[in-house]
């Protein structure tokens, strides 16, 4: 009967190596492969932030200086919460970050059905308001933006009063709605790169894919144009361009 040999040292060291260097080989593919998963998953979610965004920026843009008449750049108009200015569809900014403001009514808004005095409303409800919000009143010749003192509802309609006498004599039909103020801009959160921020009735961070951005307004085609260019990752760039609406 022969003898049997078992597996040697030699062999078995042998042995181990080579599965060391297969399961060195297979970490690294595993490695490779996850980081390429990553980055994928990483630009794909920035590219759908940054559609999202577009969209939302040109849908902003579109409905800026909105009023039931005309838009606001074609209206007498005055803000009389702030200094009197005049009211802007749209407003770039530099000072220190680039900031984009967008205003305009709400698309549910209200017809003055009465005025008591120069303080005093009468309007209907189809947009329930509350005191010490921020309205638009406007016409077709005029518009103010003004802050309600106090709101009442009544059975014709909602009573409001105004903080201040109303600026400007307004013929039939006179609008009421909300007055919305969008603002675009880029801040930085712990020290890290910018991002887009989005700011309605409070702050929401939009996309890390945005770094910056800067903003240009000019007439075309009879019109107003505005371009957007986006700073993404590696210095990129993202040409947005938007028509404002021209009444």
């Amino acid at each position: 009967m022969g003898s049997q040999r078992g597996v040697g040292l030699p062999e078995l060291l042998i042995a181990l190596f080579i599965s060391s260097v297969m399961m060195v080989v297979l970490m690294h593919q595993y490695l490779n492969m996850k980081r390429q998963y990553l980055y994928l998953q990483t630009t794909l979610n920035n590219d759908i932030d940054l559609q999202l965004v577009t969209e939302l920026i040109r849908d902003s843009v579109r409905k800026a200086g909105f009023t039931p008449c005309l838009g606001i750049n074609h209206l007498t108009t005055v803000d009389r919460r702030r200094n009197s200015k005049p009211l802007m569809a749209i407003e770039v900014g530099f000072e220190k970050n680039a900031t984009l403001r967008i205003g305009r009514m709400s698309e549910t808004f209200d017809t003055v059905l009465k005025k008591t005095d120069d303080n005093h409303l009468l309007i209907t409800s189809r947009e329930p308001l509350r005191a010490k919000e921020s309205i638009l009143i406007a016409d077709c010749y005029h518009a103010e933006v003004q802050r309600t003192l106090q709101v009442k509802y009544t059975a014709e309609g909602q009573v409001i009063d105004l903080t201040k006498p109303l600026a400007f004599t307004y013929h039939e039909p006179i609008y009421v709605g909300k007055w919305l103020e969008e603002t675009y801009s880029i801040q930085s959160i712990h020290q890290r790169q910018g991002s887009l921020f989005y700011r309605l009735h409070h702050n929401e961070e939009l996309t890390s894919a945005v770094h910056d951005f800067s903003a240009f307004l000019k007439q075309h085609n009879g019109g107003r144009l505005l371009t957007l260019v986006f700073v993404l990752d590696k210095g990129q760039t993202l040409a947005l361009d938007t028509m404002l609406r021209m009444s």
